[in-house]
């Protein structure tokens, strides 16, 4: 069970503060009306439309970015400005549902530029972005049924199962909570068309969508991804299955429900036993060392969105 894809950003949602000057959202406006007449702006896939009004604010673009490889889904950003109310961000940007390298943060450094190029005020500065959302994917090459998962700190987790009858995705976290993990089987996600019979391997996603509301720079402080991992328990269920540690029928119901749902209808002397002999069997997504590389990686890389 080797680790092939490490971690990436995979959606951020930020906004800008302090856009508070009439001559200023006058100014962004200006810049928000141009990019959204020029080619750079994709027509929508639900309204057809190139300009759209979403979650309260009044305008909205999709700007398609720059797709090196013909294989690679499309990755794109999405502009928000003009809310209804007084309680959003003036300026909402979203980089959403797939991972971003350097180049892609370049390029959308000089949509950003283009935005506020009739301002005043130098807005495309760290202190002025505020980070809203953030995903950050690990990809393994497993089985999503090969491996039991369990936050003990979570009291929400629901499992979705395909028209086939298995399993998908699993949720751990309410929806509105401040952290919630997504697991599911990407490599079931990728077999589109544009994918179909080029994924012959099993991927593994683990999501952690988490809401910061806290400066970029602070960002990476705020989340601590180590401290969340180490959380996180992660069981191979081949070998605690071969062990004997639960019978045939528990081990199908744990397959079912989850092993959080059955370790929480164990009294207490069964469940400490339970968790003693799976201990040898839990399973690290990522070293530590490998994580501290790709953090360092993806703080350098979203130095793009605002460096000069």
């Amino acid at each position: 069970m080797s680790l092939i894809a490490n971690i990436q950003l995979d959606a951020l949602v930020f906004v800008f503060r302090g856009i508070s000057k009439l001559n200023d959202k006058n100014a962004i406006n200006k810049g928000f009306g141009e990019i959204a007449e020029s080619e750079a702006s994709s027509r929508d896939h639900q309204t057809g439309e190139r300009e759209f009004s979403s979650g309260g604010y009044q305008r909205s673009i999709k700007i398609t970015l720059p797709n090196i490889s013909s294989d690679a889904d499309l990755k794109f950003l999405r502009i928000y400005i003009a809310p209804f109310d007084s309680k959003k961000g003036f300026v909402k940007v979203a980089l959403m549902k797939h991972p971003y390298t350097k180049s892609d943060y370049k390029f959308v450094n000089r949509f950003l530029k283009y935005l506020f190029k009739y301002c005043k005020t130098n807005y495309l500065s760290a202190q002025h972005i505020k980070i809203k959302k953030v995903d950050v994917a690990i990809d393994r090459k497993v089985f999503i049924t090969n491996l039991w998962f369990n936050n003990p700190r979570t009291q929400v987790a629901m499992h979705v199962y395909g028209k086939s009858g298995e399993l998908e995705t699993i949720y751990l976290g309410n929806l509105r909570a401040t952290l919630r993990i997504r697991i599911y089987n990407k490599a079931a996600q990728m077999k589109s068309k544009r994918h179909k019979g080029k994924i012959q391997h099993a991927l593994l996603r683990v999501e952690f969508s988490i809401r910061p509301d806290c400066s970029i720079d602070e960002l990476f402080d705020v989340i601590d991804i180590e401290a969340k991992l180490k959380k996180f328990a992660i069981y191979k269920a081949k070998a605690i299955r071969e062990a004997g540690i639960f019978s045939d029928e528990v081990c199908s119901l744990i397959d079912y429900v989850g092993i959080k749902s059955i370790l929480q209808s164990m009294n207490q002397s069964s469940r400490r036993k339970a968790l003693k002999e799976m201990k040898p069997f839990r399973s690290n997504l990522i070293s530590k060392e490998k994580l501290e590389s790709n953090l360092e990686s993806l703080r350098k890389q979203l130095k793009y969105l605002y460096k000069k």
